[in-house]
């Protein structure tokens, strides 16, 4: 059977792997975010996407996609996000989500492996780090990079401009798929393609 074959439960006894787990962002995190209205229907996306690496572009539909779809947890990071970002990667205890979901969205659009080119997929300094060793970090944001305040949260760049930047992040404060704007300042971005 081929990957692409694999049923989503096909990995519900893989043991994880012992790696780090991601601890709850701090309300700082999210101190400065405010929410915003976003139009991610495909004329939208294909507007936005014109000029990024297709891969970006298909990672960006999938978390419109969610937004729209209005996913948020239940309980403690448990029910649809535990389920769809979370154990897409392997039999993961409920946990802090949102590198699970820009994770879950980048290997959707690429090669749906279960795996991504950074160690951890559920861990933001993973992330960081990989984009750091690869030369991927950069200082102005474009749409389809990833955002993170410092090893604590991440997302999707929707869009950029005047110092600001408009998002689509899982596990916001409301324990949801959101979009935000926010000001670029501490943040920091990887262009992953």
């Amino acid at each position: 059977m081929s990957t692409q074959d694999t049923p989503p439960d096909a990995l519900v006894d893989v043991e994880p792997v012992d790696s780090p787990q991601q601890p709850p962002p701090t309300h700082a995190a999210f101190a400065e975010a405010v929410e915003v209205d976003l139009d991610t229907t495909e004329d939208s996306v294909r507007s936005l996407t014109a000029s990024i690496d297709p891969r970006v572009m298909e990672a960006l539909r999938y978390a419109g996609a969610e937004l729209r779809a209005g996913v948020c947890e239940q309980g403690d990071d448990g029910g649809v996000p535990h389920q769809r970002y979370v154990r897409w990667f392997g039999n993961y205890p409920a946990s802090p989500w949102c590198a699970y979901f820009v994770s879950w969205c980048w290997d959707n659009a690429t090669d749906r492996n279960r795996r991504t080119p950074w160690d951890t997929p559920g861990y933001v300094p993973s992330v960081r780090s990989w984009a750091s060793r690869h030369g991927k970090l950069v200082s102005r944001p474009q749409t389809g990079d990833v955002f993170g305040v410092e090893g604590e949260h991440m997302g999707w760049v929707w869009s950029a401009g005047g110092g600001n930047i408009v998002t689509i992040e899982g596990n916001t404060s409301s324990g949801c798929v959101r979009s935000n704007r926010r000001s670029t300042s501490g943040l920091w971005f990887a262009r992953i393609a």
